[in-house]
């Protein structure tokens, strides 16, 4: 299945080219697909250059949150019908998680010392769990 980077953005999104890592959890014929995006690749992300890099040159704001915005993971609400797995589109279940969104509250003893976290990054490996859950690091 392939479908559009922006599916569970919302938006239009550059794609990294560097993702890995996919999980489907899959029940009758319907599921979620989770895709880590692991790094940004400047030169396609925020046309940040090796040239620019060589000679000193700071990324812009712009192209600091071009970067976040394409690293994380995304979750793709999937179902199988008779031409084959496709996304479902609107789904509640589509979502981008990335370096700058969304806010994730912490609980537990962890929320003792830190109230929320920022999103995701870096996401190189994962696995599923017997809950049909995704993990991702």
């Amino acid at each position: 299945m392939i479908t559009s980077y922006h599916l569970a953005a919302g938006g239009v999104l550059k794609q990294n080219l560097d993702d890995d890592e996919m999980r489907a959890a899959v029940r009758s014929g319907e599921g979620l697909l989770w895709v880590n995006h692991e790094y940004p690749n400047p030169v396609f992300v925020s046309s940040y250059t090796h040239d620019d890099h060589r000679a000193g040159k700071r990324k812009t704001a712009d192209q600091i949150m071009a970067e976040k915005l394409s690293v994380g993971g995304t979750v793709v609400h999937v179902r199988l019908g008779s031409d084959g797995w496709r996304p479902v589109v609107p789904s509640p279940y589509n979502r981008r998680i990335t370096a700058a969104y969304p806010e994730i509250a912490i609980s537990g003893p962890a929320g003792k010392v830190l109230e929320s976290a920022i999103g995701s990054l870096a996401n190189c490996s994962g696995g599923r769990t017997p809950w049909m859950t995704a993990l991702s690091c």
